[in-house]
């Protein structure tokens, strides 16, 4: 039977009141003990509850479940149990509700909740009790009600910022308002708001979610980049903006808010909210990871603005409000978004339009150039994300990792960030910067950039990857990953691996020169792609050669307009590379066809079209013009020589006569 005390499967929507023509909904039982409420902790938690419940409220003896009568005397049921601790009081003000929610077995998790932030106008606070586990079986606003009403102590809190307050000793502030340290000696004054260690949630978290990453390398990744904000400050790291490229329907959202879960009560944020609302979803996930909501239809120039803004690390100048001082706020942090097409695809698409067919690394992109250093595309339109085998049933997989994530919400960010304040109590903190400076030396010499240093656009990108691996070999370390370190470093090796094929640089490095590629594959599909025909284009010998990629003679290569599509430049068009190849001479267009190609009717099937590239040019290397040159330059030498020689000539029958 379903643990009541687990969260549901559906997603958090608000719940109607239940009314004549509206059964109630069904209200599962809580496990009550076989003992009764004789076992102590059961009957501790009765009564905790029963002792904040407003008069009107009541704590149903049968289902366990906290209902309300209404002014018609009807009951409505509104959640399960659960115990507010205390409301924190900041400078005179409410800031925060802690709330203990009971899962069952004797075991509960506390969740810090803003005050503000109730109600049917601003509900994301009822949205991270749902998340932590807690049934809520009315809407938004009417669950608020009874939290304002309900009777609990308030406390004085001093504010505290998101992110490490401190690292000796070590102590880190969630973006709820709880604590994460080693010992509640390091928080004097606020140990209620300390985060207890759920080690069964843990333990479920990795055997039910971590796990089902393991066959994926991008999805992997994507969850290593989730830890790696904590450790952005121990290791001297940079902020930086992560962004999947894949087509649709291949999971990007759906890998987002299984991957967003790991911290407590994160939500996405919008690319096209106010400024203000990305400074403080920045400054709320200060030494952490921020979320994005997917790129849809947005100029380059607002993209721009975001990230930056997201890596930078500064909050504008505002007007403060009266009596108080204007400090300029700062922070730090790791970002994931996803999109259909890489923003650098997006970039060299719009400066093709304005500038033509020019080479790669000719183009003005219409974007600063240190965007993609802060702006990472991995994935790619050609690749999967998700790689499950052909005998998994990818509905009931997907199914059951978003349960699991969402009965584990919030456990595995906390636990990481305790692992990290063991490490610096440890003073590990010089080996674990060893890793990471290993981690980009490694990763360099993989992509084929290790000539680069540290100052160079690929070897400030070559950290962000190795930051990753780093957080996530030292979350194995800790037993919050399942997988070894091995496994973590082979998914930032193909994450890192699309980002370069993206990009085009390091092994994957395109030459901009269309020929050069054409003479590199023609030259090895002679005989096998491209088949020879003689001088009137018919087939060799008896061999089928029409549905070849193309065909070749002594005096032309004949390739179909498929096969030559795949040499159009990035971000061009096949318009583009024929206005390139015709430039060169090497494209031989027929009088008289707008579509540039010649008829290929004689090769023993249907009549086809073809583009006719030039052998002369095309099998032309640059080490053959340097010969010519040299070979000019030796015949300008050897004509100067034979006019010295005639006028040594000269003088020396002048000489005789005189």
């Amino acid at each position: 039977m379903e643990n009541a005390h687990t969260p549901s499967s559906e997603p958090a929507l608000e719940a109607p009141t239940p009314t004549a023509e509206t059964p109630k909904p069904e209200i599962p039982c809580l496990p009550v003990p076989a003992s009764g409420f004789a076992s102590d902790p059961f009957s501790a938690m009765i009564a905790k509850v029963r002792a904040q419940l407003p008069p009107d409220a009541f704590l149903d003896p049968d289902t366990l479940t906290i209902a309300r009568r209404t002014g018609r005397g009807e009951e409505i049921s509104i959640s399960q149990p659960f115990h507010v601790r205390h409301e924190a009081i900041c400078d005179g003000r409410p800031s925060q509700l802690v709330v203990e929610v009971f899962r069952g077995r004797g075991r509960s998790h506390v969740v810090s909740v803003p005050s503000d932030d109730l109600g049917k106008s601003a509900p994301r606070g009822v949205a991270l009790l749902r998340a932590a586990g807690l049934r809520i079986y009315v809407n938004d606003s009417r669950f608020a009600e009874l939290l304002r009403v309900m009777r609990y102590p308030t406390v004085e809190s001093p504010a505290v910022e998101p992110g490490w307050v401190s690292r000796d000793p070590p102590v880190y502030a969630l973006a709820n308002g709880g604590l994460v340290a080693t010992s509640a000696d390091h928080v004097s004054g606020r140990a209620d708001a300390l985060m207890p260690l759920d080690e069964a949630a843990l333990a479920s978290w990795r055997e039910q979610v971590a796990v089902r990453f393991t066959p994926h390398p991008i999805p992997l990744f994507m969850l290593c980049t989730a830890f790696a904000g904590p450790l952005m400050q121990l290791v001297e790291a940079q902020s930086v903006l992560f962004n999947l490229a894949a087509t649709t329907s291949e999971g990007k959202s759906f890998l987002t808010g299984v991957v967003q879960r790991v911290w407590p009560g994160e939500g996405l944020v919008s690319w096209t909210g106010t400024r203000a609302a990305l400074d403080d979803a920045c400054i709320a996930a200060n030494d952490g990871c921020i979320f994005f909501d997917e790129i849809r239809a947005l100029r380059l120039s607002a993209i721009t603005d975001t990230a930056f803004v997201v890596t930078n690390g500064v909050r504008r100048n505002a007007r403060p409000a009266p009596g108080r001082v204007n400090e300029q706020k700062h922070w730090r942090g790791v970002g994931l978004s996803s999109s259909e097409h890489a923003v650098y695809h997006q970039a060299v698409v719009a400066a093709r339009k304005t500038q033509g067919a020019k080479p790669l690394s000719d183009l003005v992109l219409p974007v600063p150039e240190g965007l993609f250093v802060r702006l990472i595309d991995i994935g790619g339109r050609d690749q999967k994300i998700w790689r499950h085998g052909p005998d998994v049933d990818v509905a009931a997989e997907m199914g059951a990792l978003d349960r699991a994530s969402q009965e584990t919400a919030g456990v595995a960010g906390p636990a990481f960030v305790r692992a990290c304040a063991q490490m610096l109590l440890a003073g590990r903190q010089p080996r674990t910067r060893a890793m990471f400076a290993k981690s980009c030396k490694d990763l360099k010499a993989y992509l084929g950039v290790a000539h680069l240093n540290d100052l160079t656009p690929e070897g400030r990108v070559v950290r962000h990857f190795a930051l990753v691996q780093s957080a996530g070999i030292l979350a194995s370390h800790a037993q919050i990953l399942p997988q070894s370190p091995a496994q973590i470093t082979a998914a930032v090796r193909a994450a890192a691996d699309s980002w370069a094929r993206i990009r085009g640089v390091g092994r994957h490095a395109i030459a901009d020169d269309p020929v050069a590629r054409l003479r590199a594959w023609i030259h090895a599909q002679l005989g096998k792609g491209l088949r020879e025909v003689d001088a009137a284009r018919r087939p060799v010998g008896r061999q089928v050669v029409w549905n070849a990629a193309g065909w070749f003679n002594d005096e032309f290569y004949y390739l179909r307009r498929e096969t030559l599509m795949n040499f159009v430049p990035a971000g061009a068009t096949l318009s583009d590379l024929r206005a390139m190849l015709i430039a060169c001479g090497a494209l031989v267009v027929p009088e008289g066809q707008a579509s540039k190609q010649h008829k290929m009717a004689g090769l023993g099937g249907p009549t086809l079209r073809a583009y006719a590239l030039l052998r002369e040019v095309i099998d032309r290397t640059p080490d053959d013009e340097e010969e010519d040159g040299y070979e000019g330059e030796d015949r300008d030498d050897a004509k100067d020589a034979d006019l010295d020689t005639d006028a040594m000539m000269l003088w020396l029958v002048a000489g005789h006569r005189t």
